[in-house]
C-alpha cells in the first residue's frame, strides 16, 4: 500500500512538471534584440528613397507625330504633352514655318480633341485617334466639324522631348522665265522666285517644302520628310520612284531630282541651286 502511494505521487508530480514545462515553452521570447521594428515611423522625414511615386508625374507623356493633312496631304509636325487627361501642344506646316497652338483633352478610349489657335485667335479643331503607332483623324475650321479634312500620321519614336528643337530655314532662287505665245516669238519675260523651306527636326531628319516655276509658267511643288545619309546628304523618297537629294550648307542648298515628274509640270525642274535667306 505504501509503495503504491509513492508510485502514485511520483506519477502525479511528473505529470505536473511536464505540464509546466510545456506552458513555459509557449511563452514568446521577449528579448529586446529579437523584437521586430516597425516598417516606418510617421514622425520620420520622408527621404527620396522612401517617397511614394507621384502619379501626376508618372502619367506624363510626350508625343511627336509626323503626318499629312488635307486634300493635298500637306506635311505637318505635331508635338503633344499629355497629363491627367489634359493635352497641350503645337504644330507647324512644312510650307508655312509658323507654330499653331493646340489645347484639349483625351478620353479613356484615347480620343484626343483639340482646339487650334494662332496669336490667341481660334483657327481650327482636331479630332485624333491612335492605333499603335498610327494616328488618324480630322481637322476642321468649324467646331461642328463640317467640311473636315483628313489627317494621318505616325509617331516619331527616335526623338526625345529634350532634343526636339525645330529650326526653320529658307532658301530661294530669283530668276527670269519666258512665257511664249503665237504672237510673241521670243516670249514675255517674268521675274519669279523658287522657294525651299527646310525645318530641321533632328540631326538626321528634316521636313521641307519646295516650289519652283519654269518656262511658260509651269510649276512644281514637293514636300515631305527627308533623312540624312552617311555622306551628309538629305534624301527624300516620293511617288513613282521619285528621289530628291538636298545638299545643305551654311550658304546654299543644292537640289537634284531623279524621276520626280509626278510633282511638276513638264518645264518646271527641281534641279537647282538655292541661296540661304538670312532670318
Amino acid at each position: 500500500m505504501k509503495q503504491f502511494f509513492l508510485t502514485s505521487c511520483t506519477f502525479f508530480l511528473l505529470l505536473i512538471f511536464n505540464s509546466c514545462k510545456t506552458e513555459v515553452a509557449e511563452v514568446p521570447n521577449t528579448n529586446i534584440n529579437t523584437i521586430e521594428k516597425p516598417i516606418s515611423n510617421q514622425n520620420e522625414p520622408i527621404t527620396e528613397e522612401s517617397a511614394p511615386e507621384n502619379p501626376k508625374l508618372n502619367n506624363y507623356k510626350w508625343l511627336l507625330i509626323s503626318g499629312n493633312l488635307g486634300l493635298y496631304e500637306s506635311t505637318v509636325m505635331i508635338d503633344l504633352k499629355i497629363q491627367d487627361g489634359i493635352v497641350t501642344g503645337r504644330y507647324f506646316y512644312a510650307r508655312h514655318q509658323k507654330f499653331l497652338n493646340l489645347d484639349g483633352t483625351i478620353d479613356k478610349n484615347g480620343t484626343i480633341k483639340l482646339k487650334e489657335s494662332y496669336k490667341g485667335k481660334t483657327t481650327g479643331y482636331f479630332n485624333l485617334n491612335t492605333q499603335k503607332s498610327e494616328w488618324k483623324g480630322t481637322w476642321s475650321a468649324k467646331k461642328d466639324f463640317s467640311d473636315p479634312l483628313n489627317f494621318k500620321g505616325k509617331i516619331v519614336e527616335a526623338i526625345e522631348e529634350a532634343s526636339y528643337t525645330p529650326k526653320f530655314e529658307r532658301f530661294k532662287n530669283d530668276h527670269t522665265i519666258s512665257v511664249y505665245n503665237s504672237e510673241i516669238q521670243d516670249g514675255e519675260q517674268y521675274d519669279v522666285t523658287d522657294d525651299l523651306m527646310v525645318n530641321r527636326i533632328s540631326p538626321t531628319m528634316i521636313t521641307f517644302y519646295y516650289h519652283v516655276t519654269g518656262v511658260n509658267g509651269h510649276i512644281g511643288s514637293i514636300e515631305g520628310v527627308a533623312h540624312k545619309n552617311d555622306n551628309g546628304i538629305w534624301i527624300f523618297k516620293g511617288e513613282d520612284n521619285c528621289t530628291l537629294t538636298l545638299e545643305i550648307s551654311d550658304k546654299e542648298a543644292i537640289i537634284e531630282e531623279d524621276q520626280c515628274q509626278y510633282y511638276r509640270g513638264a518645264r518646271a525642274y527641281f534641279d537647282n541651286t538655292m541661296q540661304r535667306v538670312k532670318s
